[in-house]
């Protein structure tokens, strides 16, 4: 799955929320009011791995790694 410096895209709030659909980096001419979808499996893959190469460790259980998805702010899942 795609990863900035180790943290999966998918639970990357900075850079969803303020670069993205709040424009504050500046790298888009206007905000992103698209949909934003999770890399295939990246719910499995929080549980098995988590980010390998931070300090995101795996999670517990399929619900709290859902949570970390959503409130990152993605808005659809895509299941595997």
């Amino acid at each position: 799955y795609s990863a900035v410096n180790g943290l999966p895209m998918s639970i990357y709030s900075q850079l969803i929320n303020h670069t993205l659909r709040k424009n504050e980096g500046h790298y888009f001419s206007k905000r992103f009011q698209g949909l934003i979808v999770s890399d295939y499996g990246v719910v499995e893959k929080m549980l098995s791995q988590g980010a390998p190469t931070t300090s995101v460790p795996p999670t517990t259980s399929y619900k709290e790694a859902l949570a970390k998805v959503i409130n990152s702010g993605i808005d659809m899942v895509m299941l595997s």
